[in-house]
Formats: structure tokens, C-alpha cells, sequence
């Protein structure tokens, strides 16, 4: 009995020793003194194996099922130290990454068939209980090691080949939904599945077509050592390493070699070896349907030059864009201003450039490029620019109605409005500058539902939504779709462009929505930002309603910054901005929000300097602060601090090759592709991706 060292522990207390023989999907075949039977793993409570490595593949495979991956490569680890020859454990290693990627979703059986016949060019069927190879694509090519291949060359598979393990799995009785779960992985990688082959052999002339033949008795049993070209039996299909486990139908698992050999070179009669084979095969990317979306935000040049609206299309094309989000240009009718606080509701919005808009939109269809109508603004969140909003869709919808058909019309509405850009979103009306932004947006997606209208409505969101109360999820059920602002040139790695992005497509995908994942590839044009003032958080609070609307003041884009219970303000000069006028708006800014007095005394002013030049440097996109004096209008001493405004390196692929920034998006896409949500990735924006493309 000490070879039956084997111990299976049923349920209800009993146990059996033996020697499992065979692991199959939901069963193992154990022998005992009493003979061979199958006990199902159901009837099981745990298994205890005579070898330690057999016992940690055991452990690995229970919690590899789990989700515990991390566990599973230790004991698979495991058993290769304490059986470096144990294949089985190095081939459920080469498997785990497959399977990290098939745990991340619900797998519906229809994704898994046409994800297996995209990947491997299978289409399964079942026979009995074994799940066989029904249908072969003509070819498919991979590529491994810098050479071209296809899975037909590299290792043969025919129709009617049964699966019987992916990598180390046992898929025997699996069915097909969990078999075909094993064959799909990551795309552009290896997979090895043992697959069962019945060989017909028929009863040649002259048993010298046999030789030479060597097979030898392995561990898995009899083994083909290797089997010449001329030879009779590889003529019929046997290759070096098949593993013959049955002979006419009988199992070879208990025969000896002699008797096997008998079987195999005399009789009369045809012979049908069942063979098992380890098949290596390339899973292919498949051809992807996303193409990628990209904001075209200087619209109005591409609608007034052809040869320019020309060129962007053609990049587009080129570049596998196929959603445009496109700079709307419009003008409001003169019954407000967006500047003021009170609007009349009745405002309306007329577009521009109509006629050379639907020659636009034609042209872009027929290149199967959808385009959807663009705008956004900061002020745009807030209750008074609601209406400007509402009266653009009403524009959008009625510029669509009005088209002679599908392909002079928009497909969808997307704002970009960015309500932390406000001023005020750094004061205590933050909660109401974010309710206010919400009902933004199921206001538009109410009224393009009471016009029946065929228009997606998305807006842009940042990826650190998710912290403020859920509100990311909040809009993703408002939208058909959202473009999650993923500004990283990274994708692995907790602050990466994956890490930041899964949470919201499993969301979507639960909700049955879209998610666009964007990239920067722009960097800031050369600009300082001149702080002026600086309030405690109170005043700042009792000063904000009066720059609640705008991120503007005199035409001036106005920075706050909040450090330490101090907000402090200022405006950003461009590069060329006209001297005096800059001046003067400096002054009346602060004229409003007071000034940053200069002290008389050195060592105060000192002081106080590196204070506040140690607050503006928090923000890491503030560089090189200085202060300068700056006399007012009354002549009083106050002090300017000013920063160099730049976009941190990790944000913009801006210094990236195309290649480059290509690598990332794949490697981050392989990620996104399970998700059904994923709609593809958004590249902000069309002149400085042009640019990067077309750098050498």
C-alpha cells in the first residue's frame, strides 16, 4: 500500500488512498487496490498528494480559481523547487497572466467564440464528452522571435483534434463555455494546449516501413522518441513526443512496452492510435473595430480652408481616428452676455459657417469618421450659463433636422466645461458648483430625449472624480459616454493610465455605457502666472460669488491657489500679451481682492517672500517663483509673485515619438480590450498630435 500514497478526502468524513492517475476538469481518476474509478471533485473535500510538488500545483490551481494570483505563482514556485523537471508547474506559470486578464470580466459564451476565432481561428464543438476543433480558419499568422509563422506550420492542428489541457489546465468534460475560457488570453502571446488525435494506420506491405521507430516508457507513459520522414507510421500523421494512450481503443495506461509494440507492428488489421500532442499556438491581436477618438478644437481655420479641413481628415484616417470631436462655431444673439450673472432663458445660439459645416460633416462620413459638435467652458457649469448650453443643443438639433440627410448631421454632442477650472471651486461654494454642474448635464440629456433625437451626449471628466462623493459615476449614468481626461504617459503602475481607468469601465460597463480613455499630447505655450493677493479662506469664501461665472477677469485667465488656509490669487500672462493692458488688469484685480503689502523692514519681507514662494511652489506645475514690487495706481509698494506655468512631464506624451507614445496606448489597451465599455482612446488635441506625429 505504500505506493498508493495518494489521499482524497471525501465529504461525510470518509477518506480513500490510492494514486491519482489522471486530473481531468471535474474529476480524478484514482487507482487503488481495487481497481481504477473516477471520483468527481464535487465529492471532494480536499486532496492530498505523496509529492510536494504535485501538492503545490494542487494549492496553486485552487487559488489561481479564486482570484489570488499572487499565492498561486508561490506555490507553483514551490513545486518547481522541489521538481525543477516538473512541467506542468512551469506551464501553469506561463498561464497566469492569461488568466489575470480573463478574471477582470463576466464572460458571455457568444465574447468568448468570436474572441477565440479573432485570437486562434477555432470554432469548437462538442462529441460526447470531449470538446473537439469543429472549424479552422484558413491561416493565421503570428509572429514570435522576429519570424512570420502561422499556427498551422508551427504546429499542425486538424478539425476533429479534441482539447484536453491549456497551459497544464485539464479541460476534459469543462464544455464548451469554460474550454473555450482557457483557450483566449492576452493577444500577441503563446499558448500550449495538449490536444487528442485519433491516427489511422493501416496494415502497411512489409514491417521494415516501420522502422526506425523508437518509443520509450515516460512518467505520462508511452512516448514516441522520434520518428524518421520515410517511416510508415509518420506518414500517417505519428511525430516525435505524441503520447499514445490508447490502441485499437484500449488504454495504454497499464501496458507494457512489449505488448504495445506488438499491437503496433503485427496483425492483420488497420490499427487507430489515440495520440496526445502538445500544440504551441500564437493567439493574433485581433483587427480592432475601435478606432480612436480626438478633439479638434481649431475649428474655425478647417472650415474656411478646405485644403486644411482636407488635411485633417486625412490624418484622421491615417491615424485611425474615427470620432472627431469638432470646435462648434457659433454666436449667441444678443440677449445677455456670457460674462454677466443674469441671463434671459430665451437666449439664442445660431451656428456659423453652416454651409461649409455640412460640406464638413459629408465629407467626413464618407470617410467613416463619425463627428460629434464640441465645445466647453468653466462657466458653462454654473446655473447662469446653463441656458447658453441648452440653447446650443437646441441649435445642434435644429442644424440636424434641417440636413438633407444622415451625412450633413452631427452624431453627438460633447462639452468639455472643467468646473475645478472656476476660482470660486476652491471656496465653500465647491458643493454647489459641482450640484449645479450635474444638473447641467441631465438638463441637455432630458431635452435631446424630448426631441427624439439620435444624438450621443458625452462630456469629459477627470480621472480623481471617483473621490469627490462617486461624482464620476454619477455623470456616467447622466451620458451615453464619457471621456475619462487619463493624463499620464505611463500605463502600468499605480499612478498609470490603466490603474486610473478600470474603475470607471467596469462601472460603464455594469451600466451599459461608453468610456473613452484620453491622453494629452500638448504642453503649455510659454506663460507666468502673476499672484497678487493673497486672502485667508474666509474672506476668499465672502469674495467668491463676486468670480462665482468666469475663470476670466479682463480677459485675463485668473489662478487661485489654496495652500495652508491662504488662497492665493493671481492672472496668467500669455507669451506676446499686450504690457499695459496686462498691468492694468492686475491693478483692478487688486483693486477687488487686495494687495500683497510689501514690507519696510528687510528681514519681514524676507520672510514673508519665501512664505509665499514656498506656497505657490506646492503646486508642482509652478516653477521658478520670483516676486517683483509692483506700484499701483496710488502708488502704494506691493509685491507680485510670479510662477512659471508648466504641464509635469508624467501628463503629455509632448516629447514622445509616435512609436513611443503607440507602445504605451497598446500596452494600456490590452488592458482596456475585456472591457465592453472601453470605446477607445481620445487623443486631446488634433495640432499637437499632428505635431508629434509628424516629428522624426
Amino acid at each position: 500500500m505504500d505506493s498508493y500514497a495518494d489521499t482524497i478526502y471525501l465529504k461525510g468524513g470518509t477518506t480513500d488512498k490510492g494514486l491519482v492517475v489522471e486530473e481531468d476538469y471535474d474529476r480524478l481518476v484514482f487507482n487503488t487496490p481495487d481497481g481504477e474509478r473516477e471520483i468527481l471533485k464535487a465529492d471532494t473535500d480536499d486532496v492530498f498528494f505523496d509529492e510536494p510538488y504535485q501538492n503545490n500545483l494542487y494549492l496553486g490551481r485552487r487559488a489561481e480559481d479564486s482570484g489570488d494570483f499572487d499565492g498561486a505563482f508561490q506555490f507553483y514556485k514551490l513545486a518547481l523547487q522541489s521538481n525543477p523537471d516538473f512541467k506542468m508547474a512551469e506551464d501553469a506559470i506561463k498561464g497566469l497572466e492569461d488568466a489575470k486578464w480573463r478574471f477582470k470580466k463576466s464572460w458571455r459564451y457568444r465574447e468568448l467564440k468570436e474572441t477565440m476565432k479573432a485570437q486562434l481561428g477555432i470554432v469548437l464543438g462538442r462529441v460526447s464528452e470531449k470538446i473537439v476543433i469543429n472549424a479552422l480558419a484558413p491561416d493565421i499568422a503570428g509572429e514570435i522571435e522576429g519570424g512570420q509563422f502561422s499556427n498551422r506550420e508551427l504546429s499542425p492542428l486538424v478539425v476533429g483534434d479534441a482539447i484536453i489541457s491549456c497551459w497544464a489546465r485539464p479541460v476534459t468534460y469543462a464544455g464548451l463555455k469554460n474550454t473555450s475560457k482557457f483557450l483566449i488570453g492576452l493577444s500577441n502571446t503563446i499558448l500550449k494546449v495538449v490536444i487528442e488525435r485519433d491516427i489511422k494506420i493501416e496494415k502497411p506491405p512489409s514491417l521494415k516501413l516501420f522502422s526506425p521507430l523508437i518509443i520509450s516508457m515516460e512518467y505520462e507513459g508511452p512516448t514516441v522518441g522520434s520518428v524518421k520522414k520515410d517511416n510508415y507510421l509518420y506518414k500517417a500523421g505519428l511525430r516525435a513526443s505524441d503520447l499514445i494512450v490508447k490502441i485499437n481503443g484500449d488504454s495504454t495506461r497499464y501496458m507494457k512496452l512489449a505488448k504495445l509494440k506488438r499491437k503496433l507492428l503485427h496483425g492483420s488489421k488497420d490499427r487507430v492510435l489515440t495520440i496526445r500532442r502538445e500544440v504551441m499556438l500564437m493567439r493574433k491581436r485581433p483587427e480592432s473595430k475601435l478606432a480612436n477618438a480626438m478633439w479638434a478644437w481649431h475649428s474655425k481655420e478647417v472650415l474656411l480652408d478646405e485644403a486644411k479641413g482636407e488635411e485633417l481628415l486625412n490624418f484622421c484616417k491615417d491615424k485611425n481616428i474615427g470620432i472627431l470631436f469638432f470646435q462648434l462655431q457659433y454666436q449667441f444673439i444678443d440677449r445677455g452676455q456670457f460674462s454677466k450673472r443674469e441671463l434671459s432663458p430665451t437666449v439664442v445660439c445660431r451656428l456659423l459657417y453652416e454651409t461649409k459645416l455640412r460640406a464638413f460633416l459629408k465629407d467626413a462620413h464618407s470617410r467613416g469618421i463619425t463627428v460629434y459638435a464640441l465645445d466647453g467652458s468653466p462657466g458653462f457649469c454654473l446655473e447662469t450659463g446653463h441656458p447658453l448650453v441648452l440653447a446650443q443643443i437646441n441649435a445642434i438639433l435644429g442644424f440636424n433636422k434641417k440636413a438633407k440627410g444622415a451625412q450633413e448631421r452631427f452624431d453627438g454632442i460633447h462639452y468639455d466645461n472643467e468646473p475645478y477650472l472656476l476660482p470660486a471651486y476652491n471656496s465653500n461654494l465647491k458643493e454647489a458648483i459641482l450640484s449645479q454642474f450635474l444638473s447641467l448635464h441631465r438638463k441637455c440629456k432630458e431635452l435631446i430625449n424630448s426631441n427624439g433625437a439620435k444624438l450621443e451626449y458625452g462630456i469629459d471628466i477627470p480621472f480623481w472624480f471617483d473621490g469627490l462623493d462617486s461624482l464620476d459615476r454619477k455623470l456616467i449614468d447622466i451620458c451615453d459616454d464619457v471621456g475619462i481626461m487619463d493624463y499620464r504617459n505611463f500605463a502600468a503602475g499605480p499612478d498609470g493610465i490603466t490603474a486610473h481607468a478600470l474603475d470607471k469601465l467596469k462601472y460603464a460597463a455594469a451600466v451599459k455605457k461608453k468610456v473613452f480613455v484620453g491622453v494629452e499630447t500638448s504642453e503649455y505655450p510659454q506663460q507666468e502666472a502673476y499672484f497678487i493677493s493673497a486672502l485667508t479662506e474666509a474672506e476668499f469664501n465672502n469674495k467668491a460669488p463676486g468670480i462665482l461665472n468666469t475663470n476670466r477677469f479682463e480677459d485675463f485667465i485668473l489662478r487661485t491657489h489654496l495652500y495652508n488656509g491662504k488662497v492665493y490669487i493671481g492672472l496668467v500672462r500669455p507669451q506676446g500679451a499686450n504690457e499695459e493692458n496686462f498691468k492694468k488688469a492686475l491693478s483692478k484685480l487688486m483693486d477687488s481682492y487686495g494687495r500683497i503689502q510689501k514690507p519696510a523692514a528687510k528681514e519681514e519681507l524676507d520672510n514673508l517672500a519665501f512664505d509665499i514662494m514656498q506656497a505657490i511652489s506646492s503646486n508642482p506645475e509652478f516653477r521658478d517663483v520670483r516676486y517683483e514690487e509692483y506700484n499701483g495706481a496710488a502708488g502704494a509698494a506691493s509685491l507680485a509673485f510670479i510662477a512659471k506655468e508648466i504641464i509635469l512631464e508624467k501628463l503629455t506624451f509632448a516629447t514622445f515619438t509616435e512609436k513611443d507614445m503607440d507602445a504605451v496606448l497598446a500596452e494600456a489597451r490590452r488592458e482596456f480590450e475585456s472591457y465592453p465599455s472601453f470605446a477607445g482612446f481620445a487623443i486631446h488635441h488634433y495640432r499637437s498630435y499632428k505635431e508629434l506625429c509628424d516629428r522624426k
